[in-house]
């Protein structure tokens, strides 16, 4: 479920309405179809490597040299990501999607908050894009705090995040012999690399748009994954394959 409480490393929420897009390719969302949960990255897997880093300043002078809270946090963190923005992102296709083989879940953010049905404690909000030499990142009163900033060299990507911290549930909602004994996850060996969270779909997806010069044989493909699994979702072609008049 998600927190409607109160929280300082969230305070930075879109409006209900907001639209939001989550882009991926055609595996993820045939996975997204047939388990109808979004999947959660663990923090120290994500490709950006300062994901849930300090800052230098802090880590040198604050953390001391091994930041060992830091390290534990990064393995007990499951984010997923989406881009908030009221258009398509020609940035955003670019980096998820190959050869017109991508798609993008449309959504607004009072639905995809709404859609989580998982027991899970689930927090949200946008990132910080910060200049990590200027500014230091709070972190010793609220281990939220290192996983809601980024460099300012992603801010193309206007992010807002849904975090989950798995020690916080342990024990509700895990399957025994799925994810082991929580608690055990003192080496990044012996979690999980990510957690599925479930949501419900017909809430969540208001549309599903292919990526631009999507070939015909993905639109087949798509149309028949979402009927097979029982779903009528409108389908939409990107608005970038747009021609001009003339």
């Amino acid at each position: 479920m998600f927190s409607a409480q109160s929280h300082p490393s969230f305070k930075k929420q879109p409006e209900g309405e907001d639209v939001v897009w989550r882009y991926m390719d055609l595996a993820r969302f045939i996975s997204l179809l047939q388990n109808e949960s979004l999947f959660f990255t663990r923090v120290d897997l994500m490709d950006d490597q300062w994901e849930g880093h300090l800052d230098d300043f802090s880590f040198q002078n604050v953390a001391g040299s091994s930041d060992q809270q830091g390290v534990q946090d990064r393995i007990y963190n499951f984010i997923n990501c989406w881009n908030l923005s009221a258009v398509e992102s020609v940035a955003m296709w670019q980096l998820y999607q190959k050869e017109g083989r991508g798609v993008a879940i449309k959504s607004a953010w009072s639905d995809l908050i709404g859609s989580i049905t998982s027991p899970f404690e689930i927090h949200g909000a946008m990132i910080d894009y910060i200049d990590y030499d200027a500014t230091r990142i709070p972190f010793q009163d609220n281990q939220y705090n290192r996983f809601m900033y980024k460099r300012l060299s992603f801010e193309h990507e206007h992010e807002v995040r849904l975090v989950h911290w798995a020690y916080s549930n342990a024990g509700v909602g895990w399957t025994p012999g799925e994810y082991g004994n929580v608690g055990k996850w003192t080496t990044p060996g012996a979690a999980p690399p990510g957690v599925n969270v479930s949501v419900d779909l017909r809430r969540l997806i208001k549309c599903v748009v292919l990526a631009p010069e999507t070939p015909t044989w993905i639109i087949d493909v798509v149309t028949s994954e979402i009927a097979k699994y029982g779903f009528g979702f409108k389908i939409a072609t990107s608005d970038l394959s747009r021609r001009p008049l003339g």
